[in-house]
């Protein structure tokens, strides 16, 4: 299993959808984008990855899985 990521970048138009509690020393950051600014979100989230690699390819995608006991019930 690949250890955990030190540090996690989040880009959202939403700063109200991300409640995230981490305990595990995770340096987490959020910046905000306006929606309309917000081409890679919205290329990730329809999953074109190829295209989200031809305009950001300085940035690495990986998938999360977060621990079940972290979330709520």
């Amino acid at each position: 299993m690949p250890s955990p990521p030190h540090k996690i970048l989040i880009y959202s138009d939403s700063l109200d959808s991300i409640q995230i509690a981490l305990t595990t020393g995770i340096d987490l950051r959020v910046h905000h984008i306006l929606g309309k600014e917000n081409i890679g979100a919205d290329l990730l989230s329809q999953l074109l990855l190829d295209d989200f690699k031809l305009q950001f390819s300085l940035y690495h995608v990986c998938f999360f899985d977060p621990p079940r006991d972290l979330l709520p019930a």
